[in-house]
């Protein structure tokens, strides 16, 4: 059952003279658990339970060694010395006030424990040296005990002139002794005498070796007399070497606080080499923060090339950070030449402090000559340098540094050239053409074409085409050149010669040239000779068409009938008049309201529903009953008289259908002399050679 929420709350007035003034508290929580004394804490404590109050000591402190505090003596403050009264009842009601003539401010409190009920009495002259929090602490967490006996599987905490509070006696819970813990040590945890229990596991708090589980022992701070258990292993706390399995503890000289045990390997933290199994500690001697090791291989940190494998340390000298091992090979990082094998460290820009390995061939990068091939120059620009003999093709800064005369020159990259087809280009000038594709949008390298028809053209823009006509060729964004005749592209009226440019709206970009004829492109019915224009449902584009009899439609209003016959799930059809016979694919195709349409084909034919004619369904028949061959595809709708269109016996009158091997036949009296497949055509039920007997 869940616990109700316990209430206080507490006044303490003044009076004097004339004048009076209060001050009060209010608090509310859910198992609010009590505190003890005030006190410095001197390592980590973990948890603790809820208990407070006054009450003994226990046991006597500890002197310390050298600059470690001793440890003081056990101390704790209990609830039970308040000696709380309760109603009971639980707290189902607001509860009456309680009060303390405390000096200088009387003090009152209204309070609840959710089991024992409203606070109705206690020890005022203990309450009135306790702090609010404190004695409200110890009303929710209340459990007074005398042994033991008195706490269930927990402990009695108390000392051994008084009544004492019930702890739980596990790891984190308060203590006096190691009598007060269920497992482990009962740890000094405070300068103020506060203790707790430890399990002694690795990184438990402890006082001593004897306060740790076996195989590990209690590392101290130089300051402090409470130290972490450590079993010795990678990562755990140390103070000197032998604390450690792998004799490695990496502790900063100057600090009061314990080290870590380290294996040595790369990686790991180190203060000299003697801390590495490479024996290699990078680490700046001027500094008292800790380096790390490394095995000198490809990739490792490094200050100097000593500590590398490769004899080659690539570090910027002036940030004092470690570098890495290199190879010096072409592409690695670098910050000066000796960090090459091709000495040549390229920089883009005189300003980087990194650069990378180049053999400063054509396009390395650079910011000076000397960190390109001899004879090559160093083509530097706002984006960069690259290394340049100044042929086609090759970077460039300006024109004077191309044999062409001419430099392409965009925000991030510049390149020499002749202004041929398939050559970069920066604006049309630089072309013989005079066409440029790809630099519309400013700062971006282009390339020379011809602009002829079906050439790729920028967006919109026509002066990349010789016809001076740019239209979009498909929803993804491309764009070719048009040459306007019917049929063509085009994206704008002016694209069109002699026609007409089907867009739907003013912000249409996506279109065909048409003449309004039959077939031609449209997407409005003004855009056809006919004035109608078939689109397609969820197109923009369509087809003009004539409307006639068996004239493409997409939807009824293209039909002068005003009956477009589309099959199923097909978004085109055919006009169709709704005459009987004419095509159609649902009733309303039809001027009789009947389309006999055997379902699963594309099309039907308008049916009057009457004795012969066509059917494929019973409702297709006013009269009689619709037989339906699926091997012929036809169906009649008949009477079953002799004579009349049968498929089975079911559709005779007589029930003799006689088909003849087909799949479809007549009816028949089925009386002798009578034409027959079987016993079963004859009333005699007996069939020879062909014949009813």
């Amino acid at each position: 059952m869940t616990r109700p929420a316990p209430y206080w709350y507490s006044l303490r007035a003044l009076s004097g003279l004339a004048v009076m003034a209060g001050s009060f508290a209010l608090a509310f929580g859910c198992d609010g658990g009590g505190s003890g004394g005030a006190g410095a804490d001197a390592g980590d404590a973990g948890g603790a339970d809820g208990v407070g109050g006054s009450g003994g000591s226990s046991g006597a402190g500890s002197s310390g060694a050298g600059g470690r505090p001793a440890i003081p003596a056990a101390s704790f403050e209990s609830c039970s010395a308040l000696a709380m009264t309760f109603a009971g009842n639980g707290c189902g009601s607001v509860c009456a006030s309680m009060r303390c003539a405390c000096d200088p401010f009387p003090s009152s409190y209204i309070a609840c424990n959710p089991e024992l009920g409203c606070l109705t009495g206690m020890d005022c002259s203990v309450a009135c040296e306790r702090s609010l929090g404190e004695v409200i602490g110890c009303v929710d967490g209340y459990a007074p005990c005398s042994s033991d006996a008195d706490c269930g599987a927990g402990r009695c905490l108390r000392a051994a002139d008084g009544s004492g509070d019930c702890a739980s006696g596990a790891a984190g819970a308060r203590c006096l002794d190691d009598g007060d813990c269920v497992d482990g040590a009962c740890v000094a945890v405070s300068t103020d005498g506060r203790r707790i229990c430890q399990a002694g596991a690795p990184g438990a708090s402890c006082n001593e070796s004897a306060d740790c589980a076996s195989g590990s022992r209690c590392v101290l701070p130089d300051d402090s007399f409470v130290g972490s258990c450590s079993d010795g292993t990678t990562g755990a706390a140390c103070s000197v070497a032998s604390d450690c399995d792998g004799n490695r503890c990496i502790r900063t000289a100057q600090s009061s606080q314990p080290g870590v045990c380290s294996d040595g390997a790369a990686g790991a933290s180190c203060m000299a080499a003697s801390d590495c199994a490479s024996n290699v500690c990078v680490r700046d001697p001027e500094s008292v923060s800790a380096g790390v090791c490394s095995d000198g291989a490809l990739g490792a940190p490094c200050l100097t090339s000593s500590e590398c494998d490769s004899n080659i340390c690539a570090r910027n000298s002036q940030s004092g950070l470690p570098g890495v091992c290199s190879d010096g090979e072409l592409g690695s990082v670098c910050y000066a030449g000796s960090d090459c094998a091709s000495t040549r460290c390229g920089k883009a820009k005189a300003d980087s402090s990194a650069g990378t390995c180049t053999d400063g061939s054509v396009g390395s990068a650079c910011s000076e000559p000397a960190q390109c091939a001899e004879g090559l120059s160093c083509a530097v620009a706002s984006f960069g340098g690259r290394c340049t003999t100044g042929a086609t093709g090759e970077p460039c800064a300006s024109s004077t540094e191309c044999a062409s005369g001419s430099c392409a020159l965009a925000t991030n990259q510049a390149f020499c050239t002749e202004g041929l087809l398939g050559q970069h280009c920066s604006e049309a000038a630089q072309c013989q053409s005079g066409y440029c594709k790809g630099n519309s949008t400013g700062g971006y390298m282009g390339q020379c074409t011809d602009g002829a028809v079906g050439t790729a053209c920028d967006i919109g823009d026509d002066s990349d085409c010789a016809g001076g006509r740019c239209a979009k060729a498909d929803p993804w964004g491309s764009w070719i050149c048009s040459g306007g005749a019917v049929g063509d592209l085009c994206s704008k009226a002016s694209h069109c010669s002699a026609s007409v440019c089907s867009l739907s709206s003013a912000t249409d970009d996506a279109g065909n040239c048409g003449d309004g004829s039959t077939g031609s492109a449209c997407a409005l019915d003004a855009h056809c000779s006919s004035s109608r224009c078939a689109i397609r449902g969820g197109y923009d584009q369509g087809t003009c068409t004539t409307g006639e009899l068996n004239a493409y439609c997409t939807e009824d209003g293209n039909c002068i009938s005003a009956r477009c016959a589309m099959s199923s799930g097909s978004s085109t059809g055919l006009c169709t008049d709704g005459g009987l016979g004419s095509r159609c694919s649902d009733d309303a195709d039809c001027v009789s309201t009947l389309c006999a349409l055997e379902p699963g084909n594309s099309y039907g034919e308008c049916t009057d529903g009457q004795l012969g004619s066509e059917c494929a369904l019973p409702n297709n028949c006013l009269q009689g009953t619709c037989a339906y061959s699926s091997g012929d595809g036809h169906g009649e709708c008949t009477d079953g008289a002799i004579g009349a269109f049968c498929v089975q016996p079911l559709h005779c009158q007589l029930g003799y259908c006689f088909i003849g091997g087909d799949s479809s036949g007549i009816c028949s009296s089925g009386a002798a002399g009578q034409p027959c497949d079987a016993g079963n055509d004859c009333a005699s039920g007996s069939c020879a050679t062909g014949v009813c007997q």
